[in-house]
């Protein structure tokens, strides 16, 4: 029964929406004629490799142009009715489709299944999310994001204390991230190295590029919690390392496959023999 009351609910609303008359009496005869073919699953394809081929085909301006164009020629539709949400109506179908459909899907995992009166009571008391601080909090988060695109000055920003239940907001100026120093060069906890050099580097390779453009002196490099080159490392060890690509260290030492494209990495640097503190190293090692 729980089968026809979610194809009957369904069937209303679906007829409500596009404005189209409907009977009742005869639903469950005309569900038992359909001949509803037999489910088979696809067979899917997962990328693990960034290098594999997507799965699923990837959509281009042409496709996106094509669908456009058979949007454009497709036949007009009837202007479509606006159902409200409304619990007390016995006779909308809302409350039944809800049900029917919660018990339909409680069956599938073997969750206790709810009568319509306490599906009611449940409805009842949810709060449409679009009214609730979900909504609130994306607004203001979309406002910061403009004025980043447009690239406006820090003073500009606002950080936003909100609570629905007082209710209030607050919007107070963000504070200026921490300024830090390497000769003539500052820099913020946002800031970052980038070498992307087209090619896979060798960690002698890596560490010339930054005495190279840096000027920076490494001392010892990380990643993650494995030490990929130290100054104080025994020679020989040392020697072999530094002959090696950068991924093939960090692999041998973390004992950890690389599948992503970067590799995130934190440096101990000296300029002109004394210790500076430096960002951190996103090192392209996929290409």
């Amino acid at each position: 029964s729980t089968h026809v009351d979610f194809v009957t609910a369904a069937a209303h609303l679906w007829g409500e929406l596009f404005g189209l008359k409907h009977n009742q009496e005869n639903i469950a005869e005309i569900a038992a004629q359909m001949s509803v073919p037999t489910f088979v699953p696809r067979k899917v394809t997962i990328q693990v490799e960034e290098s594999e081929k997507p799965a699923e085909p990837v959509p281009t301006p042409h496709t996106v142009d094509q669908l456009l164009a058979e949007l454009a020629t497709a036949p007009p539709c009837a202007p479509l009715s606006v159902l409200q949400f409304e619990k007390d109506e016995d006779t909308n179908h809302h409350i039944d489709f809800i049900t029917a459909c919660s018990n339909l899907r409680a069956r599938n995992y073997k969750i206790p299944e709810a009568d319509r009166a306490h599906t009611k009571r449940i409805a009842g008391k949810i709060i449409p999310a679009m009214v609730t601080t979900t909504a609130v909090v994306t607004g203001l988060v979309c406002l910061e994001f403009y004025k980043l695109v447009q690239g406006f000055p820090v003073d500009k920003y606002r950080n936003a204390f909100l609570s629905l239940a007082l209710p209030s907001l607050t919007l107070s100026e963000p504070l200026a991230p921490e300024q830090a120093r390497y000769g003539d060069t500052q820099w913020t906890l946002w800031d970052r190295f980038d070498v992307d050099e087209d090619r896979e580097l060798t960690l002698q390779e890596l560490i010339t590029h930054f005495k190279k453009v840096h000027n920076l002196e490494i001392n010892m490099m990380s990643c993650g919690s494995s030490i990929i080159y130290s100054f104080f490392a025994p020679k020989a060890k040392l020697a072999e390392r530094l002959k090696k690509p950068v991924s093939v260290v960090v692999e041998e030492i973390s004992k950890c496959r690389i599948k992503q494209k970067y590799i995130v990495m934190e440096i101990c640097c000296a300029l002109d023999d004394e210790d500076v503190d430096v960002p951190y190293v996103r090192y392209r090692c996929r290409f």
